[in-house]
């Protein structure tokens, strides 16, 4: 998703992973109310075309496109790549396809992380939402759904996929180990592994994968960078950014992997007495695992002691106590800094 929020500006308590990341969804909320309530099999004439083509990440990627679509075009076109669409999804988009197909093509939108790969569905033109009872839920129609499943049975889709699982953990390790990263590496990486990738309609797929899969914002001279999402301010040391091969920086694991597992001992051992000195100290609605979450991401970001205690005191209903500020400190030591981070401590 890209990241819309320019951070430079804004008070270091603003822009934590869990503030940055919920007004993203809050965005992503409202753009997906505000798209056409027919689909392309579901209620598409000549007439209204171009409107659904208007929300499209077709429209979006071909900016100039001055022609008009018909219904059946669209329809075919569609359907057409709709196998090297499926093979490039997300993990959060396939996921929702499978449970489409479990339910027989409606889902409601009743979670956080639902609203991003229901939007994506939507834009791909395979989905639209229904509003009923002041709840949103995800429609596939059956053209979509049969066609679909008949993808996913497929033996090369399968092969495919467990390509596509092994390269969203190295992208994941990278950022982990990075804080950013340039999106050619990335996709220099996805074709490697699945040289169709970097073929006709599929590079642009591809393409489609990195903007949709992980947050992302340019350098000056307009080439995309992939952050992690706990990144708070990328703008400030994007000139250290480096080219990286994805293959130096995969760890043993799969994807479903607890992120606890990617700290140091040290690391994990500072989270967790940090955490259990907050957790019963925080204000309402912020939940204390992501609180320290916060913390910790901004310890790899050479963010300066002074920074992160006008954090704590934020995330906190009274004055951090001595004990917790003892614990913040040890967190702050025990996080190594992202790679693409300056040495010095920064404010």
């Amino acid at each position: 998703m890209y990241r819309e929020i320019h951070a430079s500006s804004l008070a270091w308590p603003d822009k934590t992973m869990s503030v940055i990341q919920q007004r993203q969804l809050e965005a992503c909320e409202e753009r997906l109310r505000d798209l056409p309530d027919f689909g392309l099999f579901a209620g598409c004439t000549d007439e209204n075309a171009d409107i659904l083509w208007s929300i499209s990440y077709d429209a979006e990627e071909e900016a100039r496109s001055f022609s008009l679509h018909s219904a059946e075009g669209l329809q075919k076109h569609v359907l057409d790549r709709m196998s090297a669409e499926a093979a490039l999804l997300t993990h959060a988009e396939y996921g929702m396809v499978l449970r489409l197909i479990l339910n027989d093509g409606k889902v409601w939108i009743d979670d956080w992380g639902d609203v991003s790969p229901a939007e994506s569905l939507v834009r791909r033109l395979w989905c639209t939402v229904k509003t009923q009872d002041e709840q949103d839920q995800l429609c596939m129609p059956k053209e979509i759904l049969m066609r679909l499943m008949m993808i996913l049975q497929s033996d090369a889709h399968r092969k495919t996929r467990d390509q596509m699982l092994e390269f969203s953990w190295a992208v994941v390790c990278a950022l982990n180990t990075c804080g950013m990263i340039y999106a050619d590496d990335a996709l220099a990486y996805l074709q490697r592994l699945i040289p169709a990738a970097g073929m006709g309609q599929a590079q642009r797929l591809s393409v489609r994968l990195m903007r949709v899969a992980f947050d992302y914002t340019f350098t000056r001279d307009g080439r995309m960078v992939l952050l992690h999402p706990g990144m708070a301010d990328p703008e400030r040391m994007m000139h250290l950014l480096r080219p990286v091969r994805l293959e130096d920086y995969l760890l043993d694991g799969d994807e479903d992997i607890s992120p606890q597992f990617l700290l140091s001992e040290a690391e994990h051992s500072a989270t967790m007495l940090l955490h259990g000195l907050i957790r019963d100290e925080l204000r309402p609605g912020i939940h204390p695992m992501m609180a320290v979450e916060d913390l910790r991401l901004l310890a790899h970001q050479a963010v300066s002691f002074d920074t992160m205690k006008e954090v704590l005191a934020a995330q906190l209903m009274t004055r951090p106590t001595e004990k917790m500020l003892d614990a913040l400190h040890l967190l702050q030591g025990a996080c190594p800094d992202f790679l693409f981070v300056t040495a010095r401590k920064v404010h």
